[in-house]
């Protein structure tokens, strides 16, 4: 079975760079593709990116993003067995337990789609000392805290709708015991500062607004960090070891209690390989340029003409700056 993962993003210099070297040496750079959202911070432009497609940046509407994702997945899996999406600040870890990666894990055994057990990677930064891009992840953050709605189904062997914030999708949950997703949104503090800058630059759509789609992105600084950095000193004295998997299966909700990361762990994530620029030596990208522009093209009429009521005036959706009209409104 030959598996692909794809993300979108916007102005990720930190995460991208991350996400591109995790998911890199496992499904190999030929098969990870990036929907560069308009990002104007040169993180895009990083030479290990096989796959690129880019749309010009319009207000951010959650509900769309979410279709031309779903389209985006349909699309590759017409090459792939089965494709992974996630965002860049999300890293898909199996229990290195079972002795095997997460590419050789997933293509041992056809399935139709797996939910990962959601944690929060916590910087403990009174005491942890700023995130350095290089070796392992477990080896600079030793704190977890476990995330309902980050057990998302974001691997799936079939086409698959996700809803806004990818929190729910078509497909009912399917644990997997062994898989897991680190988010990486707390994985510094001094980093955490400086991205809330670049999600309060972020213009919503209409909709988002009405449907108060992303709300942290429009925190203040001192609001967001207080959220995503509000355990107490006593809570990491009293983190202990348990089995993640179990404890998934034992909390139907948030239980807030900070946790260490099983020693196992260890040397799961390495945050990079090579500074971002410098291309890998990996084979050209597994589909050509010309059908991943027509694949991408696809998924992005789908996602404008499905959504009923859209005005012919409007701004098209893709990005374009054209009215709907003598956009992909002119398409039917």
């Amino acid at each position: 079975m030959r598996g692909a993962v794809f993300t979108m993003c916007f102005n990720e210099n930190l995460f991208l760079p991350i996400w591109l070297a995790h998911y890199g040496r496992l499904f190999g750079p030929e098969n990870c593709f990036v929907i560069d959202d308009g990002s104007t911070d040169g993180s895009s432009r990083d030479g290990r990116i096989r796959n690129l497609v880019t749309r010009q940046r319009a207000p951010l509407d959650e509900d769309d993003r979410a279709a031309l994702v779903s389209h985006f997945h349909a699309e590759l899996l017409q090459h792939y067995d089965y494709v992974l999406f996630t965002d860049t600040d999300e890293l898909i870890v199996l229990d290195p337990a079972c002795g095997t990666d997460l590419h050789e894990y997933l293509a041992a055994t056809p399935f139709s789609h797996k939910t990962p057990a959601g944690f929060d990677v916590i910087h403990h930064h009174r005491v942890e000392p700023a995130l350095q891009l290089e070796g392992s992840l477990f080896a600079q953050r030793g704190y977890l805290r476990y995330r309902t709605d980050y057990c998302k189904t974001l691997i799936s062997a079939r086409p698959i709708r996700w809803i806004a914030g990818f929190h729910g999708a078509s497909l009912p949950p399917a644990p997997d015991d062994n898989l897991f997703l680190f988010h990486l949104r707390a994985v510094d503090h001094e980093a955490s500062r400086r991205r809330i800058r670049v999600l309060n630059q972020i213009r919503f759509s209409d909709n988002s607004l009405r449907k108060v789609h992303g709300l942290h992105f429009r925190w203040d600084e001192a609001t967001y960090l207080a959220h995503i950095y509000d355990a107490a000193e006593e809570d990491f004295e009293r983190a202990r070891i348990c089995d993640l998997a179990a404890y998934r299966r034992e909390h139907a909700a948030d239980t807030g209690e900070i946790l260490r990361i099983p020693e196992r762990f260890a040397d799961s994530i390495v945050l990079c390989t090579g500074m971002p620029g410098e291309p890998a030596a990996t084979p050209p990208a597994s589909i050509g340029r010309a059908l991943l522009e027509g694949m991408f093209d696809t998924a992005t009429g789908r996602m404008v003409r499905e959504v009923p009521g859209r005005r012919r005036n409007d701004p098209c959706p893709c990005g374009s700056g054209e009215k709907l009209k003598h956009c992909h409104g002119a398409l039917g």
